[in-house]
């Protein structure tokens, strides 16, 4: 092809590199956080001591259980899915320490900022905040056994306490199917057990997840 017909000629194409942006114009993006900070912050890398502490914290979620939140098992089962995730981060040979955050030292408002500084206090530095919610659907057969479905959607976030730097996020959805047992008293206790079930598997997934970020993270 001829040279006349190319879109851009040899110093044209070397004016168009010269105008390549970089950096942020606006005033605005500069006061919230510096050019070169930013551009320090994309082209690091995080790493992770060998033997990392993480602080968990659990943001309240909505469920589908409400009508038995007051019973006894309910209660139960908050506890069962904290010991869960705990359980599964402990079990890395990159994690030192697993502290759940305890809900008294957090403000009512939680950005960012404010939940990093909580792990700082618990030395901590990894911070894994997540959200669970959930629905459940009922299903009345006439000549089978009822059944219940339960959705269960995990949101995950891991914070690098030292940089402030989110590495790791994961969405995760399950669900689960039970059907009503001579044991069960009635249906609730079916789709609770429909509930905890899809709980229990999308916070499984979400642990592996951040188990696969510890084996490949690099040692600080």
């Amino acid at each position: 092809m001829p040279a006349q017909h190319l879109p851009l000629k040899i110093n044209e194409y070397s004016q168009y590199k010269e105008n390549v942006l970089e950096f942020s114009l606006f005033k605005s993006d500069q006061e919230v956080i510096g050019d070169e900070a930013l551009n320090k912050i994309l082209s690091s890398q995080v790493r992770v001591p060998k033997e990392a502490r993480i602080a968990v914290l659990r943001l309240p979620g909505k469920h589908g259980g409400y009508f038995y939140a007051w019973f006894e098992s309910f209660q139960r089962m908050q506890q069962e899915y904290i010991d869960a995730l705990t359980s599964k981060l402990s079990s890395s040979e990159r994690v030192k320490k697993v502290t759940v955050l305890p809900s008294l030292v957090m403000p009512k408002e939680a950005s960012v900022p404010v939940l990093r500084e909580a792990a700082v206090r618990l030395q901590a530095d990894l911070l894994l905040v997540f959200q669970v919610n959930s629905n459940i659907f009922s299903e009345y057969n006439f000549l089978e056994k009822d059944k219940a479905k339960a959705y269960s959607t995990c949101e995950a976030v891991l914070i690098d306490v030292r940089s402030g730097v989110i590495p790791l996020t994961s969405i995760v959805t399950k669900h689960n199917i039970s059907i009503q047992e001579k044991s069960d008293a009635d249906m609730n206790e079916t789709r609770a057990r429909a509930e905890k079930a899809a709980i229990l598997s999308s916070l499984d997934v979400v642990g592996d997840k951040i188990l696969d970020f510890l084996k490949a993270v690099p040692e600080l």
